[in-house]
């Protein structure tokens, strides 16, 4: 059978007036939304509401299901005093054009046998300190902060059973801000010295030079590690301010 149409109904008005058509919008086909009025506040409720439930869809749930470990000795190795000539290919590999999937594979002649990967220095600052002095390329840096980072929270997790609230953003800040402040304190203390001297120019010594080659690059990493969202920015703020008042 036809479905009946809206104009084929034989209703009062229909007869009397005839069929009317009515669109199914109000008000003009054109024009402007400048003259409704919105609530700033309502708008504010909208904009909250959109960003609550994008923070919903982003959340990982927790499954329940055990997360896979990383195995620090399949993953790493510790680096001793002696493994300073193997530390030295790493890096400049590191530094150069080598796939990061290689460097993190690539087994080292003085690790125990089955031992590979990424070195992890006696103290966490002497990464930032290697990065400079082979002059790594800030995408490959990053790469091994998040190496170091993964390797400290496996051992942690490991010696830990309840899951403690770290966070890595935080602490790698930290170090980053302490390590440019032993530079900073090497560098300033020289021209303290050179500018109360009255024989003229002083030569600048290798280790303020040196000092002053990991500020540079220590300065560009904490950027680029602001830029990858690995940088505590209120952390790192409240240190600036913090050198600029001792500074007055």
């Amino acid at each position: 059978s036809v479905p009946s149409l809206e104009q084929d109904e034989l209703t009062a008005v229909n007869v009397k007036q005839g069929f009317n058509n009515q669109p199914a919008f109000t008000g003009d086909e054109h024009g402007s939304a400048r003259n409704i009025v919105i609530n700033p506040s309502k708008i504010g409720a909208y904009f909250s509401s959109i960003l609550a439930e994008k923070l919903k869809l982003n959340t990982f749930q927790d499954t329940g299901r055990k997360k896979p470990q990383v195995n620090a000795k399949d993953n790493y190795w510790l680096v001793t005093p002696r493994s300073q000539s193997v530390i030295h290919s790493w890096f400049s590999e590191l530094a150069g054009n080598k796939p990061l999937s290689v460097l993190a594979k690539k087994e080292l002649p003085l690790a125990k046998s089955g031992v590979h990967q990424v070195p992890i220095l006696s103290k966490k600052e002497d990464v930032f300190a290697y990065l400079a002095k082979y002059s790594v390329p800030m995408v490959r840096a990053t790469w091994l902060i998040k190496m170091t980072c993964a390797y400290y929270s496996a051992i942690s997790e490991a010696k830990i059973k309840k899951r403690q609230s770290t966070d890595p953003n935080l602490e790698w800040t930290q170090i980053s801000t302490r390590y440019l402040r032993e530079q900073l304190a090497k560098i300033s203390d020289f021209y303290h010295m050179a500018s109360s001297s009255g024989d003229g120019p002083v030569p600048v010594p290798p280790e303020v030079e040196q000092a002053m080659k990991q500020w540079e690059y220590n300065e560009k990493l904490a950027f680029h590690m602001f830029q990858e969202g690995m940088l505590e920015k209120h952390e790192y703020l409240t240190w600036i301010l913090d050198v600029l008042e001792k500074i007055r």
